[in-house]
């Protein structure tokens, strides 16, 4: 008898990579900037953080939702620009913990996020939330 294959030979064998090593997931920096530069960005300019650490999805999605917000204020007097610096402040303390992690060597992923709810949204473009450890 001939020994069942538990996995497709051409393909890569299972649990064979380190935790340290960089997955086609993991976000790529584009810029290399202390977190604390990276969260002060982030807050000027909603996703902006995320974009430099190399989350382009997410930061390009939160860039319009607090766009939104901030329209939206003009129309629900001010309630939408509350929730646009409620998200912009989330954002930044998301950035600076993320940035940190960079920082210090281990990678971080596209969905990644410490905030579940900033998480959300990146479902409607295929991203999958990666809380953050």
């Amino acid at each position: 008898h001939k020994p069942l294959l538990k996995h497709n030979p051409l393909s890569p064998p299972p649990n064979t990579q380190n935790m340290g090593e960089k997955t086609n997931n993991d976000a790529k920096p584009l810029a290399e900037l202390p977190p604390i530069a990276v969260a002060i960005l982030d807050f000027l300019i909603a996703g902006l953080g995320s974009i430099l650490m190399g989350q382009m999805k997410k930061g390009i999605v939160w860039f319009i939702i607090v766009f939104a917000c901030f329209a939206l204020g003009y129309v629900t007097i001010f309630i939408g620009f509350i929730v646009a610096f409620v998200f912009k402040l989330l954002l930044a303390i998301d950035a600076f913990k993320l940035a940190t992690k960079q920082a210090n060597g281990s990678p971080i992923k596209e969905g990644e996020t410490s905030f579940k709810i900033l998480g959300l949204p990146l479902g409607l473009l295929g991203v999958e939330y990666v809380p953050f450890e």
